[in-house]
């Protein structure tokens, strides 16, 4: 009885935390270049320490996650922002998992499905994609997009057994 009532709990910790935020940041084309991806989401700048509800760690690492951790993981920087926040479930990533830069704008969103890497997105300082990554087993086999400055797909690489096997674009050897 005691595991069933622990486990009601941890599901609905776990269901309550973070579900419509995942909706909230997207990256969408930009209407004036329909090529051009944009980052359109509330966390593009980095939160204060204190705004972010978590636990806060050194550096993000699964084998160092508190036991039963659900919900948020973080590490601040010295000046008080947030220099990364993760979603976390039965002590591994699950979710999105965002990176900052130095100065606070968004570096990096990582997408994990139960402690598989699924998608990364990484954006200039203006907010425009420059990359994407899908991956197919982690980071071994994955497709590698890769955009210009006006949001032109430059390069799609796919690598398997972390080897490049094809290149298209304007960007390829």
């Amino acid at each position: 009885m005691k595991i069933l009532l622990k486990s009601i709990l941890i599901t609905f910790l776990f269901v309550s935390c973070g579900e419509e935020e995942t909706k909230k940041n997207e990256t969408k084309k930009n209407e004036n270049s329909p090529e051009l991806f944009v980052y359109d989401g509330e966390y593009f700048n980095a939160l204060k320490c204190e705004e972010l509800d978590g636990v806060e760690m050194r550096w993000m690492n699964p084998m160092d996650f508190p036991e039963d951790t659900i919900c948020i993981v973080k590490v601040c920087a010295s000046n008080g922002i947030v220099k990364s926040w993760a979603h976390v479930a039965d002590n591994e990533f699950d979710g999105e998992h965002y990176i900052y830069r130095e100065g606070g704008t968004l570096n990096t969103v990582i997408l994990y499905k139960a402690g598989k890497q699924v998608n990364t997105k990484q954006y200039r300082e203006d907010g425009t994609m420059y990359s994407q990554q899908e991956n197919k087993n982690g980071l071994i086999d994955y497709t590698q997009m890769t955009y210009g400055l006006k949001g032109e797909l430059r390069k799609t690489e796919v690598v398997e057994n972390r080897n490049v096997i094809s290149c298209e674009g304007l960007d390829c050897p």
